[in-house]
């Protein structure tokens, strides 16, 4: 009733447009309108992360700040980013820029805040908006697409034979445009493949841009990506099935299961993209952040409430408690079992008085107390643990289990022969001894140099004086 207020009467706005999450694309919603759910921020810290469980249907992320819109038209907002406004009430959607947030109200108007927020036109019958860098998106309920901001690149000039869209986005140089027909329009720049739609794309549900690159999610659950794919965050994505919803970051994607579980491509700055064990029911993709609507598991019951001191099984009834970890009295606890909504789960022995039982999932947390009653009887072993008579003793034995285990003298004789080793021993001892020679030659041998210095008389070193010491050096001529 919020989405249609004050539009005009004969409107009809495309379903696609009133579903922020489900289970496959055009079915119903998950949830009843009295579920709570948690934000969970993964990424890059921010400041102020709400911790209030609300039935939140829609969280939009920025460069350095989130909001959230809750199911009653109120936004809430953390990270960098200046204080919402009081005209922000009856939102019906919202959409996070550089630095700014815009939001849609009920009467089809459009207000923005923020350091680096961009004029708006005047304008009117909005239904939808989409943000990135410092342009903005508005989609009206006609069908047609209204673009405003930072321009270099095209961007925020809309074709004007786009009349039957139903879903719009944007990233830093294009933008695309989803029609009523499941095809994808783009314009812009054209950098890094931005307008390359695939051939062929068809019977879509969801679009979303990311700073160069775009996804896109058929009706039957598969993922369809192009553009810039330096990091995986389009070859990772591609051709995924059983997907329920996509979101497309700076250069991260995100696509959430049907059964809550998460895939995740592109770079990991500051951990961005880590999915530890969320269950998500709806996601959005910052530039070094995630932002996730996760379930946050709640408590109903515990039956029985008193338990005696040895233990007993119990039965856990809440909301959001499937793959939860339990804890009594901090320890932790294995489950029996887990069926529709109900956990069993066999608690330990404990002294008299109270002791805790705490649910954690990603989403959150909660807990309960159970009572150890000195005065209840402790838990027995089940009849099957009983033994039956079938196991008890027979009181005839059998003769071969006596002779087996009576000594008898095969195994004295089995022993006998170890007596036989002591004069293998001592012959050991016997051949063991060696004579060793005490005499050695030691070679007494030696051999004495002399050195002798001899002396040659002069007069045998002479040359004679009728020996030519040289040779002539002019040769005589005849």
């Amino acid at each position: 009733d919020v989405l249609h207020a004050q539009l005009p009467a004969d409107v009809s706005v495309k379903p696609q447009l009133l579903r922020p999450f489900r289970n496959t694309p055009n079915s119903a919603p998950r949830y009843a309108p009295t579920d709570t759910f948690k934000i969970v921020n993964v990424g890059m810290a921010l400041a102020n992360v709400p911790s209030t469980e609300a039935l939140y249907i829609k969280v939009a992320s920025g460069y350095e700040h989130a909001l959230a819109l809750k199911a009653d038209g109120t936004v809430i907002e953390w990270g960098n980013n200046t204080a919402i406004p009081s005209t922000a009430t009856n939102i019906v959607d919202i959409a996070a820029g550089w630095g700014f947030s815009v939001a849609v109200k009920s009467d089809g108007t459009v207000i923005a805040w923020g350091i680096n927020k961009p004029t708006a036109p005047i304008i009117s019958g909005v239904i939808a908006v989409s943000a990135h860098n410092q342009h903005v998106l508005a989609l009206r309920y006609d069908g047609t697409v209204v673009g405003w901001g930072d321009n270099t690149y095209g961007q925020s000039t809309v074709p004007g034979d786009i009349t039957t869209a139903i879903q719009t986005c944007t990233g830093e140089r294009h933008a695309l445009a989803l029609l009523d027909n499941g095809t994808v329009r783009a314009w812009g720049s054209n950098y890094s493949g931005n307008l390359d739609i695939p051939l062929g794309l068809s019977n879509i549900a969801s679009i979303s841009c990311g700073l160069l690159h775009s996804l896109a999610l058929s009706a039957d659950g598969t993922v369809f990506a192009w553009g810039n794919d330096l990091n995986g965050e389009v070859s990772d994505m591609a051709k995924l099935t059983d997907i329920s919803s996509i979101s497309a970051g700076y250069d991260t994607s995100i696509a959430l299961r049907t059964d809550g579980s998460i895939v995740t491509a592109g770079v990991n700055w500051q951990n961005c993209i880590d999915t530890f064990n969320i269950n998500a029911i709806a996601v959005s993709a910052g530039k070094f952040f995630t932002t996730y609507i996760s379930d946050a598991p709640s408590i109903t019951t515990i039956d029985p409430a008193e338990v005696p001191l040895n233990g007993e099984i119990i039965e856990i009834t809440g909301n959001h408690i499937a793959g939860a970890s339990i804890r009594v009295d901090n320890k932790f606890v294995k489950p029996l079992s887990v069926v529709d909504g109900v956990i069993r789960v066999l608690v330990p022995p404990h002294a008299p008085g109270t002791a805790s039982v705490l649910l954690t999932t990603i989403g959150g947390t909660d807990s309960d107390t159970i009572t150890y009653d000195a005065t209840l009887a402790t838990m027995t072993p089940s009849v099957s643990l009983t033994p039956s008579p079938t196991h008890t003793p027979s009181n005839t034995p059998t003769p071969t289990m006596t002779f087996t285990h009576t000594p008898s003298k095969t195994s004295t004789l089995t022993f006998t022969p170890t007596l036989s080793f002591t004069p293998t021993f001592t012959r050991s001892r016997t051949s063991t001894r060696t004579r060793t020679p005490t005499r050695t030659r030691t070679p007494t041998r030696t051999r004495t140099f002399t050195k002798t210095r001899t002396r040659t008389p002069w007069f045998h070193t002479r040359t004679p004086f009728w020996i030519p010491t040289k040779k002539p050096t002019n040769t005589p001529s005849y």
